[in-house]
């Protein structure tokens, strides 16, 4: 059966961390679970600089200072908490993504909560996207849109949550299902699962001298409905829609998210490998970016527990 024991919400004190806060705080309640929050206050120097010669006595000074004003934020941050909520803080000080899966694998967490604040640049890299194709455990990612952003609603009984789950009938995609399905046995949800068919297939091209294009997609699309049919299980079917859909990968999965009201997108991520970043990770990564809704991602093998990280320091608050 699916448990969320432990959350690990990392937070950097942005205008994302309150949504954050209360999506984590949501989870905690309706699964009465444990919630962590990380914030990261700054990298240590490298190690061959902080011998007591050269990290002088004033940085010292200057990093107690700057603990002090992170623990002072971290309790404002947790009395706009429920009560019912019960958080512990971790301050860490190392590279972000790093102190991030260090600390989801000591804990160890069944969900990280986390923002993403903008797709890897030549001057940006993405801390969520790191996060996600290496956490042991689920991420569920955001990120704030202003009045155009979309969350779900884990501590109503209104009615039920919209999810949109991705299906390419890999291995992991099928996981990926499982997971969604053990998650309709917790929470009301209402589940939409959608196939993506490119516009042109190898097969396409290969019908132009006995039938046309257009009716060999059909076939595609007809099949991948049929295929999406036989993976619901009868107890249910009630609550699973089907839906196949032509183009472009990632937009045609956020544009049926939008379609639905879907509040949370549920898809697997790959380990990546060279020529596994090219083919699958622009999808995974499209989807975190152009989702308006939140993007919660499954690990193909998830871990429990891993060496410790030395590079990463971490203290309770």
């Amino acid at each position: 059966m699916l448990e969320i024991k432990t959350v690990l919400c990392p937070i950097d004190f942005s205008t994302v961390t309150n949504r954050e806060l209360e999506v984590a705080s949501q989870i905690c309640v309706r699964f009465g679970a444990r919630l962590f929050v990380q914030h990261d206050i700054e990298r240590l120097p490298p190690t061959y600089l902080a011998t007591h010669w050269m990290y002088s006595e004033a940085h010292l000074r200057d990093d107690e200072r700057k603990e002090k004003a992170a623990e002072r934020m971290l309790q404002a941050a947790f009395a706009k908490l429920p009560a019912a909520v019960k958080p512990e803080g971790r301050l860490t000080r190392g590279p972000l993504d790093v102190s991030i899966l260090y600390l989801a694998r000591e804990l160890p967490a069944d969900l990280i909560v986390m923002a993403t604040h903008g797709k890897s640049t030549l001057e940006h890299v993405s801390v969520t996207e790191r996060v996600v194709v290496q956490s042991p455990c689920p991420v569920l990612t955001m990120k704030d849109l202003g009045a155009e952003t979309v969350l779900p609603d884990f501590g109503s009984e209104a009615g039920p949550l919209q999810v949109l789950v991705p299906v390419d009938f890999t291995m992991h995609s099928l996981r990926t299902l499982e997971y969604a399905f053990g998650l309709m046995d917790l929470l009301p949800i209402s589940l939409n699962l959608v196939h993506v068919e490119a516009p042109v297939a190898w097969d396409d091209v290969r019908s132009v001298t006995h039938e046309r294009f257009s009716e060999h997609r059909r076939h595609r699309l007809q099949e991948a409905q049929e295929h999406l049919t036989s993976l619901i299980p009868d107890n249910l079917a009630h609550r699973v829609s089907l839906h196949t859909r032509l183009g472009p990968t990632v937009e045609e999965i956020c544009n049926h998210a939008n379609s639905v009201h879907a509040s949370l997108i549920i898809m697997g991520v790959h380990p990546k490998g060279i020529v596994d970043k090219l083919l699958t990770a622009a999808t995974s990564y499209g989807v975190l970016h152009k989702a308006r809704c939140p993007v919660l991602y499954v690990p193909e093998k998830p871990e429990l527990h891993a060496a410790a990280t030395p590079n990463s320091q971490c203290v309770s608050v």
